[in-house]
């Protein structure tokens, strides 16, 4: 069976298609934390804005805003990731230094190494982020 969709789809065709899954599978088992970051990526890559995007998904502007940051971030894509890529030490102003290898402490000057976090997932940073 050949199965044909739609050739001229629009961005704002794809940004309705992805809300509208983003909705169904966080009523039908809830989104993780990359699947919330994924899709808000995207719609962004869209051209949604960062105001339609908390309207549109129902999602916390706060949390539109970080998902934003960590997704235009290198270093916290890696963090999400468990460190695929290398070693990768995150050091957020006014917050605990964040490591993703437990090993990279012992690599941390005394100061830094103290109240050092592991970050297993983009969430994770998230949470040493906003419980500084």
């Amino acid at each position: 069976m050949l199965v044909v969709g739609e050739e001229d789809t629009t961005a704002d065709d794809e940004a309705t298609r992805l809300v509208q899954q983003w909705a169904e599978n966080e009523h039908r088992a809830g989104l993780s934390g990359a699947d919330r970051l994924n899709t808000i990526e995207q719609l962004s890559l869209l051209g949604v804005s960062a105001a339609q995007l908390d309207k549109r998904t129902k999602a916390a502007r706060k949390d539109v805003d970080a998902a934003l940051a960590i997704a235009g971030s290198e270093l916290a894509r890696a963090a999400g990731r468990g460190g695929q890529g290398g070693p990768y030490v995150v050091m957020p102003v006014g917050c605990p230094t964040c490591v993703i290898d437990a090993g990279d402490i012992a690599d941390l000057s005394d100061g830094l190494a103290e109240d050092a976090r592991l970050v297993g997932s983009g969430a994770d940073l998230l949470a040493a982020v906003e419980g500084a």
